[in-house]
């Protein structure tokens, strides 16, 4: 390892200087109170963004990103997404759908029905 016959990033090759390393903060102590309460924060600001926003748009969207999706995967989706967002979509129907598209259900929990059919 000392005469670098085998490479290890961060041990004996590309070895960031202790001056120059950058702490990562990972939050872990909250507690399961305030999860909650983000959650549902989260959950009530995504209710709105759904009644605020034209439906007819939105499905337009998911169904032009499924069909773009169709087109095998080297095709580009990033304006069908880009197009997606700009109705409201969020994250996780984007994702449903190009599941969807790849033949696996809209939910791999099976918790949420596909609203774009």
């Amino acid at each position: 390892m000392d005469e670098k016959k085998r490479i290890i990033v961060g041990l004996n090759e590309f070895v960031v200087p202790e001056e120059e390393e950058v702490p990562i903060r990972i939050r872990m102590d909250r507690t399961i109170e305030e999860q909650m309460t983000t959650a549902e924060t989260l959950k009530k600001r995504i209710e709105k963004l759904k009644a605020k926003r034209d439906q007819k748009m939105v499905k337009d969207a998911m169904e032009r990103l499924k069909s773009e999706a169709g087109k095998g995967e080297r095709h580009n989706l990033i304006p069908a997404i880009k197009d997606a967002l700009r109705t409201d979509a969020t994250f996780g129907e984007i994702l449903g759908v190009l599941r969807v598209a790849n033949g696996y259900s809209y939910d791999p929990y099976k918790m949420i029905e596909n609203p774009f059919v």
